[in-house]
């Protein structure tokens, strides 16, 4: 918040007038940006680095980044490689996107049965 709340209003009433709308009151105006401001206050800012903040979170987060690196490789070499594989090229690729699918619905699987078990 940059306390610019008169530059705000100005906007807000001739948003109003232009939509034949009555203009937002001052004090309802000051009223909502205080209420901004402590939600603001009470949020928890995340990084990167709060995924490895524990050694468990660590854990989950490094397994989780080497599925998808496996899992992007393979999609990858597959796919630049369909044009090798006998047969018609778009029925490979009809294919490959149906084994793709199959991958995916695995992973959720898989990702669900191990958050179950304990690591």
């Amino acid at each position: 918040m940059h306390d610019r709340i008169e530059d705000a209003e100005k906007v807000l009433s001739s948003i109003a007038i232009g939509n034949k709308k009555t203009p937002i009151s001052s004090d309802a105006l000051r009223k909502f940006v205080e209420e901004e401001k402590a939600k603001a206050v009470t949020l928890k800012h995340y990084a990167i680095w709060d995924l490895f903040r524990t050694p468990q979170l660590t854990k989950y987060t490094l397994v989780l980044m080497f599925n998808w690196f496996v899992y992007s490789m393979t999609f990858y070499g597959l796919s630049l490689n369909v044009k090798q594989l006998p047969g018609d090229v778009y029925v490979n690729f009809a294919l490959l996107s149906a084994l793709e699918l199959v991958a995916l619905v695995s992973v959720l699987i898989t990702g669900n049965r191990a958050d179950a078990v304990d690591m």
